[in-house]
C-alpha cells in the first residue's frame, strides 16, 4: 500500500493544489487500501479454508478446523 500511494503522490498533490478538501483525499486512499484489503482477506480465507479440507482429507482422524496442541 504504501509503494501504491508513494506513486500517487503528485495525483494528491494535483488534488489538493485544485482544492480538494484533505477529508476527500483521505476518504479516497482509505476506500482504496479497504479495497485491496478485503480482496487478498477473501482470497486467503478461501485458500486457508480449501486446505483445511484437503488436510482433513489426507490425515486421518483429523477436521479442517482442528487447534494446534501445544
Amino acid at each position: 500500500m504504501s509503494y501504491s500511494m508513494r506513486r500517487r503522490t503528485r495525483e494528491i498533490g494535483i488534488r489538493m493544489a485544485l482544492g480538494t478538501k484533505r477529508l476527500t483525499v483521505l476518504r479516497m486512499i482509505l476506500r482504496q487500501c479497504l479495497v485491496v484489503t478485503a480482496i487478498r482477506l477473501a482470497i486467503g480465507l478461501t485458500i486457508a479454508i480449501t486446505l483445511g479440507r484437503f488436510t482433513a482429507s489426507v490425515l486421518y482422524g483429523t477436521s479442517g478446523t482442528d487447534l494446534p496442541r501445544s
